[in-house]
């Protein structure tokens, strides 16, 4: 099994494991702590119809950024939001390069 260096799976250990079929396979351990989210957090209370990625397009511009939701908060799965459940969501940090000014 190979993890891309940008996965949020790169430093999880990779087990090996025997499938139903009885075969051994590689496959990433599971996350047993959260990380610490980076940057500044900001609460939100779920409302109805509300989904992990519809959170993640609106605080962080991209739904497939999802999984930094559930890295803030202590959720098993993304389903298991609940109208009125408050979540922590993290804000992408500022930018990551300095801007020079320029005067015309």
């Amino acid at each position: 099994m190979t993890v891309s260096p940008g996965s949020r799976q790169a430093t999880l250990p990779v087990v090996e494991v025997t499938g139903p079929d009885g075969l051994p396979r590689r496959v990433s351990g599971l996350r047993l702590l959260r990380p610490e989210p980076e940057g500044r957090l900001v609460e939100h209370v779920v409302t109805s119809g509300e989904t992990v990625d519809s959170l993640a397009r609106l605080y962080l511009g991209d739904e497939r950024l999802w999984p930094a939701i559930l890295d803030a908060n202590p959720l098993l799965h993304p389903f298991d939001i609940q109208p009125g459940q408050t979540l922590s969501i993290p804000l992408p940090a500022g930018p990551t390069r300095a801007g020079r000014a320029r005067r015309f």
